[in-house]
């Protein structure tokens, strides 16, 4: 079963950043996520900041890519 732009994903994050930020009491949650992965859209609709870059870090067939860093404030999600 192919689940890609059903929510799923997107539904887990909202879950783990509502335990992250008011059960653990965090101030901030950050991840990251290769060039070209769709996890880039998710933190980007959740309202993620792109905090950094590292280049050319990840190789997939043959193919450097660079990785991209994210972050959230407590303050800033809004799930």
């Amino acid at each position: 079963v192919n689940y890609r732009s059903k929510g799923v994903a997107t539904a887990g994050f909202i879950l783990t950043l509502r335990k992250a930020f008011n059960d653990l009491r965090l101030h901030s949650v950050n991840g990251w996520a290769v060039d070209g992965n769709y996890t880039i859209r998710i933190f980007q609709k959740l309202g993620f900041s792109c905090i950094g870059r590292q280049r050319a870090c990840h190789l997939f067939d043959g193919v450097f890519k660079d990785r991209f860093l994210f972050d959230i404030l407590k303050n800033e999600f809004t799930g």
